[in-house]
């Protein structure tokens, strides 16, 4: 956005600049020429000299009060345009409103990085608590094992009818959250508990395949 607001500032300048530069020569030819002049020239020659200084006059004026300042010389023209042009491009509304939105997603990003960052230190003291993992390579591998397992029961999930999935599902947090629970009292007599045998999400896809075979589905 810059670049775009800047080039045409450059160009406008330049233009300025070079309309000055014109005039003051032409102004300078003139009094040269007045200098020279004898006899009826003379006239001639001081009202052409003072038309020229008076145009050179109001060009300088009209380019201070645009750019605050005017060239010196044709050869430094390019600098002296990109000096002047520089400070009005960064009060241009599209260029202030553009490093705005500039700084604004600068903030975001910065602000996403910050989470980013509070989210990973916050799972890993829920895996390790305060202790840094004792091998950080094996706990990565059994974090993959984890996720490789949990895109292959996804798979078989979607595999099965809307009722079947809801149910398994609901059977699998229902393990899942007596896996967390702290282990029971013995049972009286010594006699324990009898083990659960809860049905494989692979054994489950299949009885459902099975299922909707036999119905002709």
């Amino acid at each position: 956005m810059r670049a775009e607001v800047v080039g045409p500032l450059i160009a406008q300048a330049t233009t300025d600049g070079t309309r000055f530069l014109t005039a003051q020569k032409t102004a300078w030819e003139a009094s040269r020429a007045q200098a020279r002049a004898r006899g009826l020239r003379k006239r001639a020659a001081t009202r052409a000299a003072d038309a020229a200084h008076t145009k050179r006059e109001n060009t300088e004026t009209t380019t201070r009060q645009r750019w605050g300042s005017i060239p010196h010389s044709t050869t430094g023209i390019d600098s002296w345009a990109e000096s002047v042009a520089q400070p009005e491009a960064e009060t241009n509304p599209r260029v202030i409103d553009a490093m705005a939105q500039a700084d604004s997603a600068r903030e975001v990003q910065r602000q996403l990085t910050k989470r980013h960052l509070d989210e990973q230190t916050t799972l890993i003291r829920r895996v390790f608590g305060d202790r840094a993992p004792t091998n950080p390579t094996q706990q990565a591998a059994r974090w993959q094992q984890r996720a490789k397992q949990a895109r292959r029961d996804l798979t078989i999930i979607e595999a099965l009818p809307t009722t079947e999935a809801a149910q398994l599902i609901q059977e699998r947090a229902e393990l899942e959250q007596a896996r967390r629970k702290p282990p029971s009292a013995p049972r009286p007599h010594g006699r324990p508990a009898p083990p659960s045998s809860p049905t494989s999400l692979s054994g489950r896809a299949r009885e459902g395949r099975r299922r909707r075979a036999g119905l002709g589905l």
